[in-house]
């Protein structure tokens, strides 16, 4: 019998984005050998908004009620369910347990909430900000409650590298697509963009007209967390512009666009490329659509977003980040502003 077992409670994330970063610690765990108990959270319950929808008679996207574009009666459960669940054989699952067991199991070395998962996963800068979001929190909502709450938050924060039971290496994975998911559309857009030209996935956010973005400091490439983002930025549109300069005279690159923020490269590159921005008009959804980039993909550019943290858990690919790796998954974390591995500038 196995002794190896790990709970990561998805419960404890209050965004979609939290509960991606579990992904590569499944990956790992699985690799290690590990039995996963998972606790799912009710995304529908805990979250009352409505995120962006597509309209199929109509053909038109809702606006968001909210700043995210997910919509939590759609995304997490098919993403979840459809692509990473679905990648592994070993998971179990189990229900949720209550906010004083929580407490209990955060004294566990197996049980790894969304805030273990974040001390465990978080490159040495980004640590820093996360400590500032919890005292923020705290004096935004101090009382007597928040001040136990938030007290038992950093001490999990600080302990847990050296305390949890975490991978001795971070691994990368290939999602595999439920069956159900695999439908004869993915299957024939795959067949329809593979053309033997190497993909180069672009998902970086860049909305200046607000088409899909509704936050004003998130236009390009995202929040500015730390200095330097309108000059990292400005670095990847000279690597974009170097590749797209390269593909017209006649080299065996494409573009793949991706994540509907990703509005104004339309109009910045002069060479064709592939769209899967509004992978609903595509008759897709948010699984099939990533499940498609990652077989398409040959190499990846990112910013710190939720899509790079959905692609650059991936193998197979070289991942290219710019700003910081906050949002990169661990083990792709080698290749920043791409100024280490100089990809395209030969």
């Amino acid at each position: 019998m196995n002794n190896k077992k790990i709970i990561l409670d998805f419960s404890t994330c209050n965004i979609l984005a939290n509960a991606v970063k579990f992904t590569e610690l499944i990956s790992s765990y699985h690799e290690e050998n590990y039995d996963i108990y998972i606790i799912k959270k009710n995304w529908k319950k805990d979250h009352e908004f409505q995120g962006l929808k597509f309209n199929k008679d109509e053909k038109t996207f809702t606006r968001s009620d909210g700043i995210y574009l997910w919509d939590p009666s759609i995304h997490p459960y098919d993403y979840f369910e459809n692509l990473v669940f679905s990648s592994f054989d070993n998971l179990k699952f189990i229900d949720e347990i209550s906010f004083f067991k929580k407490i209990i199991y955060t004294f566990k070395k197996n049980y790894i909430s969304y805030i273990s998962c974040s001390s465990i996963t978080a490159p040495r800068e980004e640590r820093p900000m996360l400590r500032k979001e919890f005292f923020n929190y705290l004096k935004e909502n101090l009382s007597i409650r928040e001040l136990a709450k938030s007290t038992l938050r950093i001490l999990e924060f600080e302990i847990a590298p050296y305390f949890k039971l975490k991978p001795k290496k971070f691994y990368p994975l290939r999602y595999k697509l439920s069956p159900k998911m695999y439908t004869k559309d993915v299957e024939e857009i795959i067949k329809k963009f593979t053309n033997g030209r190497k993909k180069i996935l672009l998902s970086v956010s860049w909305d200046e007209s607000k088409r899909f973005e509704v936050l004003d400091d998130r236009l390009k490439g995202g929040p500015a967390f730390k200095n330097g983002l309108n000059d990292d930025f400005n670095k990847l549109k000279k690597t974009v512009e170097t590749i797209d300069k390269k593909i017209l005279n006649g080299e065996n690159f494409q573009f793949l666009l991706a994540s509907k923020k990703a509005v104004d490269w339309e109009k910045f590159l002069k060479s064709d490329f592939l769209d899967l921005r509004c992978f609903e008009e595509l008759n897709l959804s948010l699984s099939q659509s990533i499940y498609i980039c990652q077989e398409l993909s040959s190499f990846t550019i990112n910013w710190p977003s939720t899509f790079g943290q959905w692609i650059t858990v991936c193998s197979d690919i070289e991942h290219i980040t710019y700003y910081d790796f906050k949002d990169t998954a661990v083990w792709s974390r080698k290749n920043i502003n791409n100024s280490e591995l100089k990809f395209f500038e030969k």
